[in-house]
């Protein structure tokens, strides 16, 4: 359907964006590359793919914790006068242990990925998701989860941006232009 439509376009979209990093780690190990565009930047630029892959391969976590989320979010807001439905409650608690449990699942999965800023290190898993909130916390898994998408796609979102500018300067550079310029017809 179009979820299947979107992943696809989505895909197809990463793998030109890896096609231009690739192309530009390459024109930062250059030895002809000018300074100091190269040397720094070939380490920053690698390691800034290698967090972009670990975004990616959290993916799936991270689209469960949305959608997770945005059933918690509407049955917390209908929650008023309803403390005494057991179903509800029961539902209520069922949705807090999947958003929970993708928190967990995008903590696993990063803790051990370093953060690719400054101040170093801390890891992703740490800037996310510092700390998973107790099963029966309704506001701190709520915010837990609040936090962690709007980090997660900040950071990727900062990642791209710092690429970007580090291939807008060296596509500055005459003689490497065609080395990072983009794909014809894209």
């Amino acid at each position: 359907g179009e979820r299947t439509r979107a992943r696809e376009r989505c895909a197809d979209a990463a793998r030109a964006c890896s096609e231009r990093i690739d192309a530009l780690i390459d024109a930062l190990a250059d030895p002809a590359a000018d300074e100091p565009a190269a040397g720094t930047g070939h380490a920053e630029a690698l390691r800034l793919r290698g967090c972009l892959a670990h975004l990616g391969g959290c993916q799936e976590f991270l689209d469960q914790l949305r959608e997770s989320f945005a059933g918690l979010r509407l049955l917390a807001d209908h929650m008023e006068g309803r403390t005494d439905d057991v179903d509800f409650i029961a539902g209520l608690r069922k949705s807090m242990s999947q958003v929970r449990a993708a928190l967990i699942g995008l903590q696993r999965a990063l803790v051990a990925v370093p953060y690719p800023f400054d101040p170093p290190g801390g890891s992703i898993a740490r800037y996310a998701i510092d700390q998973v909130p107790p099963a029966d916390d309704l506001g701190g898994i709520g915010g837990g989860a609040s936090r962690a998408i709007e980090a997660l796609y900040a950071l990727h979102a900062r990642v791209l941006g710092r690429l970007a500018v580090m291939g807008e300067a060296l596509e500055g550079n005459a003689s490497l232009t065609t080395e990072v310029a983009a794909p014809s017809g894209g």
